[in-house]
């Protein structure tokens, strides 16, 4: 049997894994390390492209435990407002950081290149055309045509459907219901000793991040003892390429004014994760009853289009 995955997910990787005897199966993806969990690279230093918790279901002696200092800056409902953005949310899972948790001292994504090492199969990293579910046939801007029996779809819902040969009509209305929050999101070595892990809510219009995240590294490598990782998170409706320097500077500018002083900064990224919360859609199961008759299998939390905290996510796919 030929499976296609697409998306090198972390269910991707689990999903294969678990499997013991397929004829063929290849990875396509527009990019390498494009997961969420994949990581990222600041400085010399690998950590997660987003503040990640796991309350229950970590338990290796390798992880650090947190119960966090909470911050709240400015009101409630201005808060929730701009992390929304007017979109009715499935959950807001920065309110679920300040419950407390668990990392792995490699942090999580540590799991998931763990698990990319273990699987040996051919990957494409490539832009789908088109999707064929009669013919069972995926179309790639550069390698071509793949043929399947099954296609694991882990990419953004919205993105699949895009790529899948239905009627305009039913296709744009599908992708209408899917709607989502952007988020940009710098991460920041820093010189700052702080005592705890910490996370700033800020409800004020006229600050740019809505969640600032701290987090001592300390408790991960002893030597790194007066630094600290900090996350300065805002949500975003239109494109990434849209924002001026001056926006993204204060993701990390703006952060002195909650009263985080004596910072020195060392390296830090900013990236933009287009489908950083899910927006609500009911009865979804019902528009897609004709993609399983397709041989088409939905994985993962982009693929099913649902919220799943980190615990959920590793334990629906057996790595924990």
């Amino acid at each position: 049997m030929n499976v296609v995955y697409l998306g090198e997910s972390l269910s991707t990787l689990a999903s294969i894994l678990k499997k013991s005897i397929v004829n063929e199966v290849i990875i396509v993806d527009i990019w390498s390390d494009g997961s969420l969990l994949s990581g990222i690279r600041v400085s010399n230093l690998e950590v997660d492209k987003i503040p990640i918790l796991a309350r229950e279901g970590i338990t290796t002696d390798n992880t650090v435990y947190f119960k966090p200092d909470i911050v709240y800056v400015g009101s409630e409902t201005t808060y929730d407002n701009k992390v929304s953005m007017g979109v009715e949310l499935q959950r807001n899972w920065f309110y679920e950081l300040s419950q407390g948790g668990t990392i792995p001292k490699k942090f999580f994504c540590s799991i998931y290149r763990h698990l990319k090492s273990l699987v040996s199969v051919r990957r494409s990293y490539d832009v789908i055309s088109t999707i064929k579910l009669r013919e069972k046939e995926l179309r790639l801007t550069r390698y071509g045509v793949l043929h399947y029996d099954t296609l694991v779809n882990t990419l953004p819902l919205p993105y699949f459907i895009s790529k899948v040969d239905l009627p305009p009509d039913i296709k744009e209305g599908l992708i209408s219901k899917l709607d989502y929050v952007g988020l940009l999101i710098s991460i920041a070595l820093t010189r700052c000793n702080i005592d705890n892990y910490t996370v700033v809510y800020v409800g004020r219009k006229n600050l740019i991040p809505h969640t600032v995240v701290l987090i001592p590294l300390r408790n991960f490598i002893e030597e790194l003892i007066d630094y600290t990782i900090i996350y300065s998170i805002t949500s975003i409706r239109r494109p990434y390429i849209s924002f001026k320097g001056e926006y993204v500077n204060r993701l990390l500018s703006d952060v002195s004014k909650l009263g985080v002083f004596n910072i020195e900064l060392i390296s830090y990224k900013v990236i933009h994760e287009k489908y950083g919360l899910l927006g609500r859609v009911d009865d979804l199961e019902s528009y897609l009853g004709s993609l399983k008759d397709s041989g088409v299998v939905l994985k993962g939390r982009l693929g099913i289009w649902r919220e799943l905290s980190i615990k959920e996510l590793l334990c629906c796919n057996n790595v924990i």
